[in-house]
């Protein structure tokens, strides 16, 4: 007779963006893995979670191009936690941050880990314009920008520009 394991609640605790910056300005050396350390040291900050309470951490990241290896073990290093950490990258283009969520919350859901820290990583100008363009920016089966791709959807579903930009404001801290 098979049994149902018991489901266990997920919340999320803290946030936290990386760092904004300019065109060629002081971070514009960082790589997205350095980014991504800032951002999650100030997260477990914000809420006095101490690195060596993670157990895992899962980023998505869409142009790891350039990036080397194991580029969100890289960032776990960055941000000071555990080598102990197991450390997954998520590259699913479109949604990998929110990839990295479901997959994270999946994990406490089931028991596996209770103490997990997802996310997403991008630094776009680190990559060449023909790893930006073919890796991260055009659709692979249509060979058009996602960004008409994008426009489409939007027509489609009849969402102006005007409530796009609201929501953006809406959401970005």
């Amino acid at each position: 007779m098979e049994t149902e394991a018991p489901s266990r609640d997920v919340c999320i605790v803290g946030v936290a963006r990386r760092p904004c910056g300019s065109l060629q300005g002081k971070r514009s050396a960082l790589k997205a893995s350095d980014l991504a350390g800032v951002a999650i040291k100030e997260a477990l900050s914000r809420v006095g979670v101490q690195p060596t309470d993670v157990e895992e951490l899962i980023l998505g990241h869409v142009i790891s191009a350039g990036a080397g290896q194991a580029p969100t073990k890289q960032a776990a290093v960055s941000a000071g936690l555990p080598q102990s950490v197991v450390c997954s990258s998520v590259n699913k283009v479109c949604a990998s941050g929110m990839k990295a969520v479901m997959l994270g919350a999946q994990s406490i859901m089931l028991g596996q880990r209770d103490v997990v820290v997802v996310g997403g990583m991008e630094r776009k100008l680190a990559v060449g314009r023909d790893t930006g363009t073919c890796d991260g920016l055009f659709n692979a089966f249509e060979n058009i920008p996602m960004g008409d791709i994008a426009e489409e959807c939007a027509r489609k579903h009849d969402i102006s520009r005007e409530a796009q930009d609201a929501y953006a404001a809406e959401s970005y801290p």
